[in-house]
């Protein structure tokens, strides 16, 4: 079965670093609120807060992937275009597409109600050339969908009560023995439009672990207790980190 490993990067959609500067000052200081009168501004201040993980305000920057056990790849959307990355991916996603019985197996963290459906979406919005009649929605879809999804995070809910609360990347890296990222995926937007690549790149470096976890994983999986304590610790420590802002 070949197997691809994939995680994303994405950010809020803004044509110009001036405009995402305006925002976020404006949030900064106040003046642009979830709460202001005006729906467009309240509109604003939601597209910079949320954005990065919605595919109809956001975009994907970055694209980390590995096939089997050959290295890891990343498509950088600021070296091209996301067009580009993403014709890209689904290019990858076809050559190694497998058969009816013996399937492509694609492998993330949080990748079934995130990275894949931010991903197809993105194809469908920018039409993606998928076929020799250039973009066809069907073969986008099907290439997308007959794959094998397994989700980390999914793979781990019965050991945490069925519950996604605090079922993070940290807390299970923590439960298996793995370095645990210092940083949230939030800060590749301000990372992004200052054009501070390196960090993104050192952001996506520490936590791009799932080929050397699901090995781990497929030797057995996590004891409920050792993961429900390590949920627990990033729990509080979240909680205290807010408490201190």
């Amino acid at each position: 079965m070949p197997n691809i490993f994939v995680d994303i990067e994405t950010v809020p959609r803004y044509a110009t670093k001036d405009e995402y500067l305006r925002v976020k000052n404006g949030i900064d200081q106040g003046s642009i609120h979830r709460n202001h009168p005006d729906r467009n501004i309240q509109n604003a201040y939601w597209k910079k807060i949320m954005g990065a993980l919605n595919p109809i305000m956001g975009k994907v920057i970055m694209i980390a992937y590995q096939v089997n056990d050959c290295p890891t790849e990343r498509l950088i959307e600021w070296e091209s275009s996301e067009s580009d990355i993403l014709k890209k991916l689904y290019y990858i996603i076809s050559s190694n597409k497998g058969s009816k019985d013996d399937p492509l197996n694609v492998i993330g963290f949080n990748i079934t109600t995130f990275d894949w459906p931010f991903l197809f979406s993105r194809c469908m919005s920018l039409e993606i050339k998928n076929g020799y009649n250039g973009h066809d929605p069907y073969w986008l879809y099907h290439y997308f969908h007959s794959a094998n999804i397994q989700d980390i995070l999914s793979i781990h809910l019965p050991l945490n009560g069925f519950s996604r609360y605090g079922l993070n990347h940290n807390a299970v890296a923590m439960a298996y023995g793995f370095p645990t990222k210092g940083e949230r995926g939030s800060v590749n937007t301000d990372y992004y439009y200052n054009e501070e690549y390196d960090k993104i790149l050192n952001y996506t470096e520490a936590e791009f672990i799932y080929p050397q976890l699901y090995k781990k994983m497929k030797d057995g999986l996590v004891s409920e207790k050792k993961l429900q304590e390590s949920v627990e610790f990033w729990i509080k420590k979240y909680k205290k980190e807010r408490e201190e802002k």
